[in-house]
């Protein structure tokens, strides 16, 4: 993987967000708006070859946004962070054997887990 798209994917997905959710939570504290930011990460639990600055920059994502919800729970505005992942539903297995679900860790992480409160 060239530099080049290693730090394209990390200025939209790290540099984005690290920008973007400063800037919306002055906007909500200022207008005294209980928010949220919604984070969604699918690939900070599923490492797959080819996707190493995908992985690694939502991996980023996912801890910087525990920072956020530390830094902005006092201030009323939540963050979460959202992790979507496949369900094998019946039929899907049968029909495209090749795309089974690739699984993103121990049941366990799939649950809420509040970092600011």
């Amino acid at each position: 993987m060239p530099a080049a798209a290693w730090e394209r994917v990390f200025a939209v997905n790290v540099t984005g967000t690290f920008l973007l959710t400063p800037a919306f939570a002055r906007h909500c504290a200022a207008a005294a708006h209980r928010a949220a930011v919604v984070s969604i990460s699918t690939g900070s639990r599923a490492a797959a070859p080819g996707r190493r600055a995908y992985s690694a920059s939502k991996a980023a994502v996912e801890i910087m946004s525990k920072v956020f919800a530390m830094e902005l729970g006092p201030l009323g505005i939540r963050v979460n962070v959202v992790a979507p992942v496949n369900i094998d539903v019946r039929g899907w297995s049968d029909a495209y054997p090749d795309r089974r679900p690739r699984t993103c860790g121990p049941p366990w992480s799939a649950r809420s887990r509040s970092a600011g409160r």
